[in-house]
């Protein structure tokens, strides 16, 4: 595994390489592959881009192979890589629950334009979750004891994590019709903004701006904005340049 961005490891550390060899491992495969990864997402900025690049060597070389795999078949392998592999496998919008790979389809929510705004630092999903009880929130999340942790794929349906919740998923799929606003939430922000302020900053000047919501993607530190169209993309990423901070205007697919 070769990649153009420094800080991405190319060797067996890579979620890239380490897919490769799971599904290499399970079709009984002999020969290898020379994958490259041109880097496009930010690292380490909350985003997701090694799940998503884990996810998508999966269905590539599902293909390339020509295993003929279904989603049921890839998607154990999947959570073997992390908690958020899994719902790259869907993609669009779905309901992760469990430890990611418990994954449910939901509506497609209206087209968006999203501004994303990046800090000059990053910050490591396990460093958010080790600082989970210093700030109260609850006990410190063993990280290595939870990617490994066989998944109980055949518990009951209310043992999941939205069974002792008090939305359902009819209920979702009724409030994702009026749009996505409305289930904006991300607890890891609490723990990131408690050590990087910053954060906040730009969640204010985004919403003084004319952002629909913004709430920080992940375990941060990207900062992402709904908008109302193009126009207040262009204006806000402008305003948040002036602090010489990282943006993308993006929409979503």
């Amino acid at each position: 595994v070769l990649c153009d961005h420094p800080l991405v490891p190319q060797g067996p550390k890579n979620l890239v390489y380490k897919a490769a060899s799971l599904l290499r491992r399970y079709a009984g495969i002999k020969r290898g592959i020379n994958i490259e990864i041109i880097k496009k997402t930010p690292v380490g900025a909350g985003l997701g881009g090694g799940s998503s690049d884990a996810a998508a060597t999966l269905k590539g070389l599902n293909r390339l192979w020509k295993l003929n795999y279904g989603r049921n078949t890839l998607l154990p392998i999947s959570a073997q890589l992390g908690c958020d592999v899994p719902f790259f496998l869907y993609g669009h919008t779905a309901l992760g629950e469990g430890y990611g790979e418990i994954v449910t389809p939901l509506p497609e929510i209206k087209k968006k334009w999203v501004l994303l705004v990046k800090p000059d630092f990053m910050l490591s999903t396990k460093w958010v979750y080790r600082h989970l009880g210093k700030i109260g929130l609850t006990e410190p999340v063993n990280i290595i004891k939870m990617k490994t942790r066989q998944s109980q794929s055949g518990r009951k349906r209310e043992s999941s994590l939205l069974g002792s919740s008090l939305l359902t998923i009819d209920k979702i799929r009724k409030i994702l019709k009026d749009g996505i606003e409305k289930l904006i939430y991300n607890r890891l922000e609490e723990v990131a903004i408690a050590y990087y302020p910053v954060i906040s900053q730009i969640k204010k000047e985004l919403l003084e701006g004319g952002a629909d919501c913004a709430l920080m993607s992940g375990s941060g530190p990207t900062v992402f904005a709904l908008l109302k169209d193009q126009r207040v993309g262009k204006k806000l990423r402008e305003r948040m340049e002036k602090y010489k901070f990282s943006t993308w205007l993006v929409k979503t697919v």
